[in-house]
């Protein structure tokens, strides 16, 4: 366990609060282990097929009841307190069945903003998560994947509230997996806030589909065969992202040079590598950790949540 460092996130284990008046929820981040696009819709969406694992990093969100009618959305980072954040988007489809009442919603951001980490479609989800226990909604569970398939890509992965989960479509398929294995990992982000859309357009298609990989990778992520799981780890994204942000070939460079794989989380900016195996020294990692520091990146530990 690293001890030399620590990340200005929540990392424990949250409890969700829910009370009368006022519920109190925990968003959790993800990676992507496995991320490729098989296809394109007419539309312009990308077909895909992910692993993802849900990590222990958090953001927080309150939402209490309020006089009126009006949604008062507020957030610690200035550039999400607007109308186009995920969670008042989210709001407005539950706005179009139930009358919903004055709300007031504060966001406490701790992932980070464009970092492929999954931060704002799990604001989102958790948003309709909340207000459906908050106002005794009852909503079903395929009633918010309807609403999520809707919001955001990985916004029904984090309603499936499942640590592993396979990923169809245009991400809205979500295929809870059978899988126990808790994962460690080092993240590194660059304080570089990626553009999913650009990154994705830069990608084009893979016309091969790597099935066979996916069902492996499934089985040594169950059988705990951590060098089989970083053989066939795999983002389509990642030449995209490097492309088009020339500040992100530093990060994977120096976990290279330091014997470490590495890869990717979604469209990015943030790499990680899994810990624990094979062993690597200590003092190895710590090095690395400070190298990366020394950039002003920001580095944290994170397990599988």
């Amino acid at each position: 366990m690293l001890t030399s460092f620590q990340a200005p996130i929540l990392q424990r284990e949250p409890k969700n609060l829910y009370g009368r008046n006022r519920v109190k929820v925990y968003p959790p981040a993800k990676i992507n282990i496995y991320l490729n696009i098989i296809g394109e819709y007419s539309n312009g969406f990308h077909k895909i097929e992910s692993i993802i694992n849900r990590i222990n990093l958090f953001d927080e969100i309150t939402i209490e009841r309020a006089g009126g009618s009006s949604i008062n959305f507020s957030c610690n980072n200035k550039s999400l307190d607007n109308d186009n954040n995920l969670c008042v988007k989210a709001l407005r489809f539950l706005r179009r069945r139930f009358e919903l009442g004055g709300l007031k919603i504060h966001l406490n951001k701790g992932i980070p903003i464009g970092a492929g980490l999954g931060g704002g479609s799990s604001d989102a989800a958790y948003t309709l998560l909340g207000v459906d226990k908050l106002l005794g909604l009852g909503l079903s569970k395929r009633e918010l994947f309807n609403i999520g398939s809707h919001l955001g890509s990985d916004v029904n992965f984090f309603i499936a509230r499942s640590s592993w989960a396979y990923i169809g479509r245009k991400g809205e398929d979500v295929e809870p997996l059978d899988i126990d294995a808790k994962l460690k990992y080092l993240l590194v982000y660059p304080n570089i806030s990626t553009s999913t859309k650009l990154v994705y357009e830069g990608a084009g298609l893979n016309l091969t589909k790597f099935l066979d990989n996916v069902n492996i990778l499934k089985y040594a992520l169950r059988k705990r065969d951590y060098l089989l799981v970083e053989e066939l780890s795999f983002n389509c994204l990642e030449k995209s992202a490097l492309c088009i942000y020339k500040g992100l070939e530093s990060v994977r460079t120096l976990f290279r040079r330091g014997g470490f794989f590495c890869r990717l989380s979604g469209s990015g900016s943030t790499f990680f590598t899994i810990l624990g195996f094979p062993p690597y020294k200590r003092i190895n990692i710590d090095i690395l950790v400070n190298k990366f520091r020394e950039k002003g990146f920001f580095v944290f530990a994170a397990q599988t949540y």
